[in-house]
């Protein structure tokens, strides 16, 4: 407060403002962009995928150009003597959206069936985990929030009550979308 003088210098009132941590994190909400949060959703599938009872997991990428051929991006997956897990990349490969038309084939195609099979021996002891479209959106959703909490976390003082609570933000976040993840990955495919 500064106090005036009476008269015509009245008195006036500085007003300090600090950011929260909701304020950093919605600032960093607005910079997460899609190739990111795309990234690292498939990062972190193949974090948190787990063999079971197969042999291997294998993780089929998004090919980086639309005119990778399926021999080419399913190279890997056709193997002797192994009980296989194959994980699609849910940035490329969804299922039940009235347009999974092209995913429908590369699936029918990786186990050797189809309008265009690929010579595979071993396609019944293969098991194809994809992705829901409308599930899908949600865990994009969750990703956001994820990398936000994170560049967040970034733009606060290490050692105070700030950090803290984004990092606690951060974690909680994390734990949803991860939860969200798994439950996305709902289609299994096989002979």
């Amino acid at each position: 407060v500064h106090q005036g003088g009476g008269g015509s210098s009245p008195t006036r009132y500085q007003l300090a403002t600090q950011q929260t941590v909701r304020m950093f994190y919605k600032s960093a909400r607005n910079a997460v962009q899609a190739a990111e949060r795309e990234a690292f959703m498939w990062d972190r599938a193949q974090h948190l995928a787990s063999n079971g009872l197969f042999d291997e997991i294998i993780f089929v990428s998004k090919p980086t150009s639309a005119a990778t051929a399926l021999p080419q991006t399913f190279g890997e997956v056709d193997q002797n003597g192994k009980n296989r897990l194959v994980i699609l990349d849910p940035r490329e490969w969804t299922l039940l959206n009235g347009r999974d038309v092209p995913t429908r084939a590369a699936i029918e195609s990786l186990l050797g069936m189809g309008a265009d099979p690929l010579p595979v021996e071993n396609a019944a002891s293969c098991v194809i985990a994809c992705v829901n479209t409308q599930r899908r959106d949600g865990v994009r959703k969750r990703a956001v929030e994820v990398l936000a909490w994170r560049a967040a976390k970034l733009l606060v003082d290490d050692g105070t009550d700030m950090r803290a609570e984004a990092e606690a933000n951060e974690k909680a976040a994390l734990g949803k979308f991860d939860e969200a993840l798994k439950s996305a990955f709902q289609h299994y495919a096989y002979l």
